[in-house]
Parts: structure tokens; C-alpha cells; sequence
């Protein structure tokens, strides 16, 4: 679990929203530190061989 700003966050959430994209092989979710958030998340993804553009799928 990632607490950010307060909430909780579930990686399996995130990581299931990211599957739903054609593109996306595999996605691992992780919590960073974040200077107001206390945490933040943050995606890496296996692409299936094309581009991802981030402006595209961005969720927040």
C-alpha cells in the first residue's frame, strides 16, 4: 500500500486500471517520496513493442 497525501493507495488498483491499455505488456507500481505528498506513485511499464505517449494515457 502507497500512502499519498493521506489516501491509500493500492498498486493492484492502478496496476489493473494500466492493463486495460492495448500496449501495455506489463506494469509494475511503486511509491516514491514526495516533498507534499508524503508519497507518490509512480508506473513503469513493459511496453508490447509500440509507443506509449503519456499525454494519451495519462489517469490523473
Amino acid at each position: 500500500m502507497i500512502i499519498s497525501g493521506g489516501y491509500n493507495v493500492y498498486p493492484k488498483e492502478i496496476e489493473l486500471l494500466i492493463n486495460e491499455i492495448d500496449s501495455v505488456d506489463e506494469p509494475a507500481i511503486f511509491g516514491v517520496p514526495h516533498q507534499n505528498f508524503g508519497e507518490g506513485v509512480v508506473a513503469a511499464i513493459v511496453a508490447k513493442g509500440a509507443n506509449i505517449s503519456e499525454k494519451k494515457y495519462k489517469i490523473i
